[in-house]
């Protein structure tokens, strides 16, 4: 009988559940639809088996079990608790987004079984590990608060303070061009290194109108 492609041995680089999903695949275009033939034909296509279940031979046990088996010891069953203290100890990292803080919180929370309890675990959760004081104090005092909402609040609260910081970066600029000790022209003088009020000419007599306060050239 001729085979319609072929199927190699697992390869860890491959999730083992798209390897079953293509195996099966493979044996319905085949039309190996035995539980036996198939079981033959999968343990012909995979070496590990025969580790795990020494000193039981691996034909020993069902096409079903043996797929479990392997899904099992390489995707072992996350422990609850442990996924969920991973959860609640994510705060938001100094320059981490808010956008980039919620994703990460969602993919913590998949492994959680929060159940129907899951979006208001993540907005707790997002409020209590919030960087932004500001924000975080906002949200703390808003009624009837959601995910959507506070996601929203801090988001809105981050641009604001991002626009804050960037002006105040460029008044810093102009002041580094401006100098410290910049000023107007002095009207008694002429110079720029002081204010007429602590000029040296402030009692000084001008020659051109002879009034007290400036120097002629000024007049």
């Amino acid at each position: 009988m001729v085979h319609l492609g072929n199927i190699a041995a697992y390869d860890k680089s491959e999730d083992f559940e798209d390897y079953v999903e293509r195996f099966d695949q493979f044996c319905l275009a085949n039309d190996i639809t035995e539980q036996d033939k198939k079981l033959a034909v999968f343990l012909s296509a995979d070496g590990l088996l025969t580790t795990l279940l020494a000193p039981n031979k691996p034909s020993s046990r069902t096409y079903q079990e043996l797929t479990e088996l392997l899904e099992n010891h390489l995707h072992p069953k996350p422990i609850l608790i442990a996924e969920r203290f991973k959860f609640y100890n994510r705060k938001q990292r100094p320059g981490e987004s808010i956008t980039d803080y919620a994703t990460e919180q969602r993919k913590l929370a998949e492994t959680c079984q929060f159940g129907a309890f899951q979006e208001e675990a993540l907005r707790d959760l997002f409020v209590i590990g919030l960087a932004n004081h500001s924000a975080q104090s906002k949200l703390l005092s808003e009624q009837a608060l959601d995910l959507k909402k506070a996601f929203s609040i801090a988001l809105s609260q981050e641009m604001a303070d991002e626009n804050v910081t960037k002006i105040q970066g460029q008044t810093q600029e102009v002041n580094k061009v401006v100098g410290p000790t910049a000023c107007l022209k002095c009207y008694r003088c002429g110079k720029t290194n002081h204010k007429a009020d602590v000029c040296f000419h402030k009692d000084t007599e001008c020659n051109g109108c002879h009034k007290k306060g400036h120097l002629r050239r000024m007049c």
